[in-house]
């Protein structure tokens, strides 16, 4: 979700996100999963950077909303910039733009460092809730999640166009503007992944 954000736009809210070990233990792997820890000041939208450990890959910055910032700002919680909506538990959640009308708005995305490389063969559960916001047209499947080796940093507000390898994720539209829905699945590592992003790597067709 970015300030940009017309009727035409598609934009999820995020909580809770949890990478875990499905054997031997349920030890989250995602630093910050809830965006509660902020450092530095939260004031306006595209404010990602601000929930320690949490960042966009490309320009097009996605969303830091809080109950601790003024009732007035535009990423207040419960009622911001684009609708109304509670957090799931806490006071923070985060925004992305998911897809926008003859791609008019670019798409945006949230990465993390994992506390550790994920272990070749192991198999890790992912899971997060999204709520889809008021003012969107459109409701979406395509829930990605990519696992990389490296951070990624794009220079532009490009969409991302890798192959998200937990495609069970994208089965199921979520439309849901009055609460959170539970997204989930399960990913082999191959050993030498430390980076998780989440967002639509589907092709605009």
């Amino acid at each position: 979700m970015t300030s940009r954000l017309t009727a035409f736009g598609l934009a999820f809210l995020f909580t809770s996100i949890l990478l875990a070990q499905e054997v031997p233990d349920t030890l989250n792997l995602v630093p910050n999963g809830d965006f509660e820890q902020i450092e530095g000041k939260l004031r306006r939208l595209g404010g990602i950077d601000a929930a320690k450990g949490w960042e966009s890959p490309t320009d097009a910055q996605a969303d830091l909303y809080s109950e601790t910032v003024d009732p007035a700002s535009p990423v207040h919680v419960p009622k911001n910039a684009h609708g109304f909506e509670s957090g799931l538990s806490g006071q923070n959640y985060a925004g992305v733009l998911w897809y926008s009308y003859l791609d008019k708005e670019p798409r945006s995305y949230l990465q993390v460092k994992l506390k550790k490389m994920l272990k070749k063969g192991q198999k890790y559960c992912i899971s997060y809730y999204v709520s889809l916001s008021d003012l969107s047209k459109y409701a979406s499947d395509h829930m990605g999640a990519y696992l990389a080796p490296i951070v990624i940093h794009k220079k532009d507000e490009a969409s991302l166009t890798y192959e998200p390898q937990v495609p069970s994720l994208m089965t199921k539209v979520y439309g849901d503007v009055d609460g959170w829905q539970g997204v989930c699945g399960v990913y082999e590592a191959k050993g030498d992944e430390q980076y998780l992003v989440i967002g639509n790597f589907a092709p605009t067709e």
